[in-house]
C-alpha cells in the first residue's frame, strides 16, 4: 500500500507536472489509502445487517436477538418462543421501515414459523452495501472468483429483484463471517441463475455487478 502511494508521488515529482498535477496525484494517493484502508477493517454484509437489526429490535422490544441464516437465506431466532412469536413479528413489521442502513429500507417482511422469527432482508441494503465497497481490490484464482470476475466486467447494476442472487449474496457474506465456505455454499452462489432461461438469463446476468461485487469482497477471507 505504501509502495502505490510512494510510486504516485515519484511519478509527479519526477516529470515536469505543474502543482496542480503533484496536488492530484497527492489526492490519489490519499485517496488510495483510505479505501484501503475501509476495505481492511470493514464488516461483512451479513455481519453488517445482523448488528442494524439488532439495535432496531432492542429499540422496538427491549430486547437482543442471536441469529443465523436459514435454508431460504432468512435471518432466523428462536429467541422470542415464549413471546408470542406471531405476535412479535406482526410487531415488527408494522415498523419495518424503520429499520434502515444508509438511509435505505433493510427489512423486506418478518414472519414467524414453528417458533422462528425470520427476517427477510431488502435487496436496497445488498446496493447500498455494495456502493460503499472500494473500486478495486484483491480476490482469489479459484473457479468461484473468476465467475464472479466476468460478471462484474458488465459495468455498475442494481441488483435486480430476484431471490436466487439476494440469497447467493447472503449466503456468500455468511460463509466468509464464518469462516469457511462448503461446496453448498459455492454452488448456491454458480448457479444463482440457472433457473432462468435464454433471455432472461443472459439478462439477469449481465445485472447482477454488485452481487458479484459484494461476493468477491467477502471471499478476501480466503486470500
Amino acid at each position: 500500500m505504501l509502495i502505490m502511494v510512494h510510486l504516485h508521488l515519484f511519478r509527479a515529482l519526477s516529470s515536469r507536472n505543474t502543482v496542480v498535477q503533484i496536488s492530484c496525484a497527492v489526492f490519489v494517493s490519499i485517496d488510495f489509502f483510505l479505501k484501503t484502508l475501509y476495505h481492511m477493517f470493514m464488516e461483512t454484509l451479513y455481519c453488517q445487517a445482523i448488528k442494524n437489526i439488532n439495535s432496531w429490535i432492542v429499540s422496538f422490544s427491549g430486547k437482543s436477538a442471536h441469529f443465523r441464516l436459514s435454508k431460504k437465506a432468512m435471518l432466523s431466532s428462536s429467541d422470542f418462543i415464549s413471546e408470542d412469536p406471531p405476535m412479535v413479528a406482526e410487531a415488527l413489521a408494522a415498523v419495518r421501515k424503520e429499520c434502515s442502513f444508509m438511509g435505505v429500507p433493510m427489512v423486506r417482511s418478518v414472519r414467524s414459523e414453528n417458533g422462528w422469527l425470520l427476517i427477510d432482508l431488502e435487496k436496497t441494503f445488498f446496493d447500498a452495501f455494495a456502493l460503499l465497497l472500494p473500486d478495486q481490490f484483491d480476490y482469489g484464482d479459484f473457479y468461484v472468483d473468476k465467475r464472479m470476475e466476468i460478471f462484474l466486467r458488465h459495468g455498475d447494476c442494481s441488483l435486480p429483484p430476484y431471490d436466487p442472487v439476494l440469497k447467493a449474496v447472503l449466503t456468500a457474506s455468511y460463509a466468509s463471517t464464518r469462516g469457511r465456505w462448503t461446496k453448498d455454499d459455492e454452488r448456491t452462489v454458480l448457479t444463482m441463475t440457472h433457473a432462468l432461461s435464454g433471455m432472461e438469463r443472459v439478462r439477469t446476468e449481465h445485472a447482477i455487478s454488485r452481487a458479484a461485487k459484494i461476493i468477491l469482497f467477502e471471499r478476501r477471507s480466503l486470500l
